[in-house]
């Protein structure tokens, strides 16, 4: 059995309150702080037609694995929405596979690229090196080619053809 001092017990919760918080707490622009509508239902972001998750809309995972790397927390408005678990980090020097998974609101993964209502797109911020990493995007796989260490912010969108319908809160991505 593993005996826990009580320090870093109580500096283990404190830790985890932290992190929920920042979650939970209001801003002034957030109204309630939840992701409830005024009838207590909850709602996330619509695309279109969709609706997506009112909680996680978003996730991005290893490629052919179900290793989440990072995932949007949706807080009912994209400006108090965010990404758990980033900077996702990509290798420098090699093409890696990522695997970008979209629910609707029952939860579902919903159907990206040829063939389907929405497709993906990323591109850097005007602030990010446009040549820190090379994408390619086939369906839901995001393939990824660290071209030189450094972090970097991105936009991940939903497009139908070249039109953008839904862009995701910042991404930020670093190279290792």
């Amino acid at each position: 059995m593993m005996d826990i001092s009580r320090r870093r017990l109580l500096g283990g919760c404190l830790a985890g309150g932290i992190a929920l918080a920042g979650c939970t707490s209001s801003s002034p622009e957030s109204g309630s702080g939840t992701d409830d509508d005024s009838d207590g239902t909850a709602e996330g972001p619509q695309v279109g037609e969709t609706t997506l998750s009112s909680s996680f809309p978003v996730e991005i995972y290893e490629g052919n694995s179900d290793t989440r790397l990072v995932q949007i927390h949706w807080h009912g408005e994209l400006s108090n929405s965010h990404w758990h678990q980033q900077p996702m980090e990509v290798p420098q020097g090699r093409w890696t596979s990522y695997d970008v998974r979209v629910y609707n609101q029952d939860g579902d993964p919903i159907p990206l690229g040829e063939g389907a209502q929405f497709s993906l797109a990323i591109s850097p911020t005007a602030e990010t090196q446009p040549d820190l990493i090379e994408f390619d995007i086939a369906g839901r796989t995001l393939d990824a080619n660290g071209q030189k260490t450094g972090l970097g912010e991105y936009r991940l969108e939903l497009v139908d053809g070249e039109q953008v319908l839904w862009v995701a809160p910042l991404l930020q991505i670093e190279v290792i």
